[in-house]
């Protein structure tokens, strides 16, 4: 058994410091499922926002 981490167990790793944290995850059927420790709607959707802002501001790597 290797003891490397997988990429889930690398990301969770990465937020157990965290205050509050979502979730969102594909199953191999590519189903997806949202876990949060925010629970109200309104506070979700403006974390979801948040962190979309902060990927579009990440931009895209050049074409090689």
């Amino acid at each position: 058994m290797s003891m490397e981490m997988s990429k889930v167990e690398f990301a969770l790793s990465q937020a157990q410091t965290a205050e509050d944290v979502i979730i969102v995850c594909f199953d191999s059927e590519g189903e997806m499922s949202m876990h949060s420790t925010i629970t109200r709607g309104p506070d979700i959707l403006w974390a979801l926002e948040l962190s979309k802002n902060y990927v579009l501001e990440m931009g895209q790597p050049e074409d090689a």
